[in-house]
């Protein structure tokens, strides 16, 4: 009789198993699969998905400042944009209608001695 009784408890925890479901599914996230630089990791339906931040976009898969371009290797600002900090700024180059038009620069000339020396142009 112990012995059926121990088959029975034997075979209801083999059927049954130990199930460890706490009802959430793992977090795909976790380990962290984007290893680009500022790239994050979205949960979207079970699935990682990489994303980038405010203020960047994927370009070749790695996470780039807006106005630059991943060239393999590093982040290279766009033609017309130079970089400071982690951001790509608009340079203003006379002729460049990139931001707008930029007016000629005004050429001052020097004034002879003989004016007021508190005078100043306008």
């Amino acid at each position: 009789m112990r012995l059926i009784t121990a088959l029975l408890v034997l075979s209801v925890v083999v059927f049954l198993g130990c199930d460890d479901d706490s009802g959430s599914e793992p977090n795909p996230c976790e380990p962290n699969p984007c290893n680009g630089s500022h790239s994050l990791c979205a949960n979207e339906e079970g699935e990682a998905v990489c994303r980038c931040p405010v203020g960047y976009h994927d370009s070749l898969g790695e996470c780039c400042p807006v106005n630059s371009t991943f060239d393999g290797s590093y982040c290279v600002c766009d033609v017309g944009y130079s970089g400071q900090g982690d951001d790509c700024i608009a340079t203003c180059q006379v002729g460049d209608d990139t931001v707008g038009a930029v007016a000629e620069p005004t050429l001052r000339a020097t004034l002879p001695a003989s004016w007021d020396e508190n005078w100043y142009a306008s």
